[in-house]
């Protein structure tokens, strides 16, 4: 990491000496993104996974019976640093067929492509502005590229999640449930539903 940061620097340095003067803010910006690809690169090496000891290889499953170690898989996401590659152990129930990532429950991104510092960053910036303007400021301020969808599903849940249910959710939005109309209510139902299943899903 020192070479790469080392690299940054002479290039900046080479840069102000053949424009003959110091450009603040492109410099802010290159030292911004050189250090989150130093930081992501960091964080990446952190989370390449290993094959599970021989101890390790079954898993109870929610079904009753036991999951079994199938490979290593890799799943990339969004962090604070940049995208980054995660690799974990991927299990899987013979009797149920349902697969499971312990590695991705103990870091928070379950059903998720997003960290949960960068899912933060989301839910802070929907709120105070709309979903696309919060995208861009994201961009603008972090140097991280999302999708406005994206903005939008994790307010809605943060949403759900300050009410309880999805009932009360749709209730303190639209009056009543009787002053929806149902075909919307039960497309609205669907979508909510599906956004709050892991409660962070991602498009």
């Amino acid at each position: 990491m020192a070479r790469e940061i080392a690299t940054l620097l002479a290039r900046i340095f080479a840069e102000r000496r053949n424009a003959g003067r110091t450009d603040l803010e492109a410099i802010e910006a290159a030292l911004r993104g050189g250090l989150h690809k130093v930081g992501a690169a960091a964080l990446a090496g952190l989370l390449q996974g290993d094959t599970p000891s021989v101890e390790q290889r079954q898993l109870p499953c929610p079904c009753g019976h036991t999951a079994h170690y199938v490979e290593l898989r890799a799943k990339t996401i969004i962090t604070v640093v940049g995208e980054v590659q995660l690799r974990r152990p991927y299990y899987l129930c013979a009797h149920c067929r349902q697969g499971q990532f312990p590695a991705d429950r103990e870091l928070d991104v379950e059903k998720s492509s997003q960290s949960p510092g960068v899912r933060r960053m989301l839910a802070a910036l929907g709120h105070a502005a709309p979903f696309d303007h919060g995208r861009r400021q994201l961009e603008l301020l972090a140097g991280l590229k999302v999708t406005t969808k994206a903005v939008e599903r994790l307010c809605r849940i943060m949403e759900i999640l300050r009410w309880g249910t999805i009932e009360s959710y749709v209730c303190a939005r639209h009056a009543s449930l009787r002053d929806f109309p149902s075909t919307h209510l039960s497309r609205h139902h669907r979508y909510l539903m599906g956004a709050a299943e892991g409660l962070r899903a991602e498009d």
